[in-house]
């Protein structure tokens, strides 16, 4: 069981964001459309039967305050609303308990004439020819309240009403006056057409008063209302200021039961249509939240593939522009770092690839410093031995003398070139920096190498300015002009030529010497700056190769910029200073 478990958490897990959404679009639908459904058939109808019951309790709560108003004409207000709410108003009277429609004086027809300016109202019985508008009345008629009651009235040449009558000041003659309205009468307590709705509705209210159901206390003079669902009728009962009197009004009801039923049918068809705009629109929202993902995750995978390339693409929100502007960071950072290993990682590279040199270079220096030790120290061994035992006698004892300290002064020499150079190597150089003349400088050093020079009939060809002055450790200094100088006499061959420049380019002072001939390997322009490198060993085997690697160290300390390299005709040696 729990295997199964953790294969559906797998399967759940394995589907993607795009899935997930779509299928989350889908259920929520679902569930808002079985709601729906629930209010709609369970709901509908009472929520809508009580607000039409509540907006026809309103309405009538204002005809029963006209009616009971004084000075208003109830006949016209009732017909008003009648006509309005399509409803009908009946008048009853309640005699021992029984209900009855009251007479009522508006059950004739009215006819609206207009003649001189003025408007009157005629009340008619019967009106049994066709009238229009427009049509020419006379007649004579007698004032009742508001309304003109006809004794003789004709319609063009037809005879509608002839009485006889008295003339007198009472009566109105009105000659070819204009019909402008006809209202037929709504007999509102003699209603034809709807008699047995009315019947029903009164039978209802005699038989007993508590169907009818108070709903509101502060409704003035409201008796109840009672909803009939088996004829659809809304009768509102009231009472009036006059004792007795009562004022039912009917109204015709919606049958939502047949509503819904109506609707039922197509409500498969609503939800199968709802269906096919939900999965375009749950389609649509599930891309549009994975699409940037996806995005992000190819920006994501470029970057492990070492592909820094900044993304720029255009989003609509301002989490995933930050999303974007985040990750482009961390490229940056990602680049700068890998730049940074690989430097560091072709920095120790070069580092192992020079203590390796270093290394090679030291046992071989070992090698052959041992080998130049061991020469004079037999020499001397053996010269000695002979002195001891008498081999040597007369003048040549002398001579031998000499060649013991020759050797004794080589053996001295190359030991305190290498305590030199050794120490030179492990301790920081100490700067006493003053101001000197850097031209004068250059020809102090020239000065005792020039025998060098002459003895390898070497060209010496100068070039100083000696208005050139500069700030730094003028013994150093010296020291590095002169393991440049020596090394251009040292592989230059003989007849060749030394160039040993002091120049103002007007940016910087350059000193440079040049050996004209033979070029430094190009692959080992880098290993001359080590400790006991020698380009060539045959070339004053007393030199411990240190020359260059403690030039460096002071040229470094200084801060002053130096190199040695190949031109088309020989070597240069130069550092720059600056102004």
């Amino acid at each position: 069981m729990k295997s199964q478990k953790n294969e559906l958490e797998k399967k759940i897990h394995n589907i993607s964001l795009q899935t997930q959404l779509f299928l989350i679009l889908i259920i929520v639908f679902f569930v808002l459309v079985v709601a729906e459904y629930i209010i709609v058939m369970y709901s509908f109808n009472n929520r809508y039967t009580r607000s039409e019951i509540d907006e026809r309790l309103a309405s009538t709560t204002l005809l029963i305050g006209d009616i009971n108003e004084e000075g208003i004409n109830h006949s016209k207000t009732i017909e008003a609303f009648a006509n309005s709410t399509s409803s009908l108003v009946v008048m009853l009277t309640n005699e021992t308990g029984v209900y009855k429609p009251s007479e009522s004086q508006y059950d004739k027809y009215t006819v609206l004439l207009s003649s001189s300016g003025e408007t009157y109202e005629v009340l008619i019985d019967d009106l049994s020819v066709d009238v229009s508008t427009s049509f020419l009345a006379s007649g004579v008629f007698v004032k009742e309240g508001e309304y003109y009651i006809p004794l003789s009235f004709f319609i063009g040449d037809r005879k509608v009403i002839d009485k006889s009558y008295i003339d007198s000041s009472d009566l109105v003659y009105l000659e070819d006056a204009t019909i402008i309205e006809v209202r037929k009468p709504v007999n509102l307590n003699y209603i034809y057409g709807s008699w047995s709705k009315v019947k029903d509705s009164i039978n209802i209210i005699t038989s007993s008063i508590t169907n009818f159901k108070i709903v509101k206390k502060d409704i003035p003079y409201l008796v109840g209302y009672y909803n009939d669902k088996e004829t659809y009728t809304l009768n509102i009962l009231y009472t009036t200021n006059v004792e007795g009197e009562f004022v039912l009004i009917i109204f015709d009801m919606v049958n939502t039961s047949s509503l819904v039923s109506l609707i039922s049918p197509y409500y498969g068809y609503f939800i199968l249509f709802s269906l096919a705009i939900v999965l375009l629109i749950a389609l649509f929202i599930s891309r549009a939240f994975t699409n940037p993902v996806k995005t992000i995750e190819n920006e994501m995978m470029k970057l492990v593939n070492e592909d820094y390339t900044k993304s720029d693409h255009t989003f609509r929100n301002k989490e995933l522009i930050s999303l974007q502007d985040n990750l482009n960071f961390v490229k940056e950072k990602t680049k700068e770092r890998v730049h940074e290993i690989e430097s560091q990682k072709e920095r120790v590279e070069k580092l192992n690839s020079e203590l390796l040199n270093e290394n090679e270079i030291r046992s071989s220096f070992i090698s052959r410093l041992s080998h130049e030790l061991k020469t004079p120290i037999m020499v001397i061994s053996a010269t000695t031995e002979a002195l001891k035992d008498g081999i040597i006698e007369g003048d040549d004892v002398l001579k031998e003398y000499d060649n013991i300290l020759e050797e004794v002064e080589k053996t001295n020499t190359i030991i305190k070139n290498i305590i030199s150079t050794y120490r030179g190597s492990k301790e920081e150089v100490k700067l006493n920096v003053t101001r000197f003349n850097l031209g004068k400088l250059i020809e102090e050093v020239l000065s005792p190498l020039s025998p060098i020079a002459s003895k390898n009939e070497i060209i010496v060809e100068t070039n100083i300015d000696n208005q050139i002055y500069m700030n730094a450790d003028r013994k150093l200094i010296g020291e590095v002009i002169s393991n440049f100088i020596t090394n251009a006499f040292k592989y230059t061959d003989k007849g060749k030529k030394v160039e040993i420049n002091l120049l103002d380019n007007n940016v910087n002072y350059i000193f440079e010497v040049k050996n004209y001939g033979a070029h430094i390997n190009p692959e080992n322009l880098e290993k001359i700056w080590l400790p006991f490198y020698r380009e060539n060993n045959n070339i004053d085997k007393n030199s411990t190769g240190m020359g260059l690697y403690l030039v460096r160290k002071i040229l470094s300390t200084h801060n002053i910029p130096h190199e040695v390299t190949n031109f088309s005709d020989g070597v240069k040696s130069y550092f720059i200073i600056e102004k």
